[in-house]
This record gives C-alpha cells, sequence and structure tokens, in this order.
C-alpha cells in the first residue's frame, strides 16, 4: 500500500503495514486490554497506535489510517452482546456504532463500510455476513440462506473482495449428535465490495475450512478433517487453472488466523503453550520458496488475536 500521512514517518513508504490486537492484562486498574500495533514487514518495525478495552467476547481490531480512527468490539454500552466501536485518533472520541449483535467473529473495514460477521442478537444459532454503511448508519444482512454458517472469512490482498467460508449448520448439528466421525461440505463465497456480489469460488468435502486468504488469482485455504482430535492442511489454489498443491508450514496446527497474502508470502498467528501461560507469533511463509520465520512475537501471558493488512 502507499503510505497515507496518517501513518507514522517511522515506516517506509510503499510498506504492507499490518494492524494487530494484542491483548494483556492491565494490573494498574485490574482489567483487560487490547493493544493496537502497527508493523511494517519490510523492516518489522512496530508502533503502538492507542489501546481500548477489552470486554467483548472475542476482541477484534483494526486501524484505518484513511480515518485515523480504530475500530474494535466491545461489551455493548446496555450490556447485552458485543458491538462495533469506533476510537478517532484525532478527536480521543469513542462511539458505539451498531446495536443489532450478540457475538461478533470478524471485522473488516472498507472504504463505505464495515463488513461484520456476526450473531444478530435473539438468534445465537448462525454468524452470518452483515455489511454496516457509514452514511446510511445500517446494516444489512448479505447472506440470504439463513442456515448457511460462517466458520472462517478473510480478504484479498486489497481489501476489495471479502472472502467467507462456512457450511450448513443443520448438517453439522446432524454429524455432532453422530459424535463428529467426519468432516461435512463446505464452502468458499467471494464478496465483491463494489457491487457486493456474492460467488462461489470452492467447495471442499469431508472437512472444515478454518482460514482463507487470497492475492490476484492465488487462494489459500486451511482445513481439519474435523473437530475433534483433527489433523490440519494447509492448500494453495490457482484459481484460473484449478491447480492445487499442499503448503508444509511448521506448526500448522497451532495456527490461529491467517493474516494475509502478499507478494506471494502468507502471514498468519501461531501461538506457543508454556505451561498454562501462551504466547503469540507473527509469522510468515513464502509460498513458492517455503521458507519460514518468526517476524514478531509477544511477551508471555499476551496474544495477538487477530490482524489485518491496512488498507483503509
Amino acid at each position: 500500500m502507499k503510505k497515507d500521512q496518517n501513518l507514522s514517518k517511522k515506516f517506509s513508504s510503499n510498506s504492507t503495514i499490518i494492524s494487530m490486537t494484542v491483548t494483556h492484562s492491565n494490573k494498574q486498574n485490574d482489567s483487560f486490554q487490547s493493544d493496537i500495533i502497527l508493523l511494517d514487514t519490510k523492516d518489522n518495525s512496530t508502533e503502538t497506535i492507542t489501546s481500548v478495552p477489552y470486554t467483548s467476547q472475542y476482541p477484534l481490531t483494526y486501524y484505518s489510517s484513511k480515518n485515523n480512527t480504530v475500530y474494535y468490539t466491545a461489551c455493548a454500552n446496555d450490556g447485552h452482546g458485543d458491538e462495533v466501536f469506533s476510537y478517532n485518533c484525532n478527536t480521543k472520541k469513542t462511539q458505539q456504532l451498531t446495536k443489532n449483535f450478540f457475538a461478533i467473529n470478524n471485522l473488516f473495514v472498507t472504504k463505505n463500510g464495515l463488513f461484520v460477521n456476526a450473531v444478530l442478537r435473539g438468534n445465537n444459532e448462525v454468524v452470518h455476513p452483515f455489511f454496516y454503511d457509514f452514511k446510511t448508519k445500517e446494516i444489512t444482512d448479505l447472506l440470504e440462506d439463513d442456515d448457511f454458517y460462517v466458520r472462517s472469512a478473510g480478504k484479498n490482498d486489497d481489501s476489495s473482495q471479502i472472502l467467507i467460508a462456512g457450511h450448513s449448520n443443520k448438517v453439522k448439528n446432524a454429524i455432532f449428535d453422530k459424535g463428529d466421525i467426519i468432516g461435512i461440505d463446505n464452502y468458499i463465497y467471494q464478496y465483491n465490495l463494489q457491487s457486493f456480489n456474492c460467488t462461489k469460488i470452492l467447495k471442499k468435502e469431508h472437512c472444515y475450512i478454518d482460514n482463507v486468504t487470497k492475492e490476484k488469482d492465488t487462494l489459500i485455504y486451511r482445513i481439519r478433517n474435523q473437530i475433534f482430535h483433527p489433523t490440519y492442511t494447509t492448500y494453495i489454489k490457482n484459481l484460473k487453472t484449478g491447480t492445487e498443491r499442499a503448503i508444509n508450514i511448521t506448526n500448522n496446527e497451532k495456527i490461529g488466523d491467517f493474516v494475509g497474502l502478499s507478494n506471494s508470502e502468507l502471514y498468519y498467528i501461531t501461538t506457543n503453550y508454556i505451561g498454562e501461560d501462551s504466547s503469540s507469533n507473527l509469522c510468515k511463509i513464502n509460498t513458492n520458496t517455503g521458507e519460514e520465520s518468526v517476524i514478531y512475537q509477544t511477551q508471555l501471558k499476551r496474544a495477538i488475536n487477530n490482524a489485518q493488512f491496512v488498507t483503509w
């Protein structure tokens, strides 16, 4: 991305910047907080933008360089479920943006609004994709199929496309009742954010898709064969030619989230467990050479809960 004027001067021009959510306890006031940390992938330098309270079921943050604003999830002002908030780094003001959700699994910032995978209040069964419009301040359910459960999500390298992966909620529940012997049919859909057209780009049988990301015509996704006692495989697929192969990633079973794919390098998060404590790594692998490296590591008892490329 071209460097935005709101980004720190320490970041090099035309860098790929990653916005990370790093959570930890705050012993001064006996609470938890999320630090929003930016990382320059050219030299792995970092800068902490700000911190927000960690009060949501699953803490998500994203720094928008265009708006100089942090968007994040937190417990709603009325105490019922989690909602999306904004923190303006110029004015230092916080605002609750949504009022419809119970739980939020994914948060992506686009030019015109927020793409959110969430569960609505009063419906704790199915995770669906929604769009929050910055101008109208309204949300729209982007999927007509009420049975489709969004299991994971990602985006392409310039955030013009959002990917969702999931399956039938009814089929999943039926398999669970039988003891989860095998996986089920999973699908990946692609949303074009200019038109909101939704296109199915992959069907995978006997699995669950845990992670997905894309760069141009290259799709990378990671599956488990079942929920309990799973084995994991990461695939790279050329959507033009249809060719596909597995990628050998060290500690594949420890991957939490994909950050994204840029210049044929896959960025992802792993977790290290030391006794009852843990730490997180931000890693990358060159999908052509297989070279792997850790580019950022948290202290013990801190976690990278999610991370994305800064594109808006």
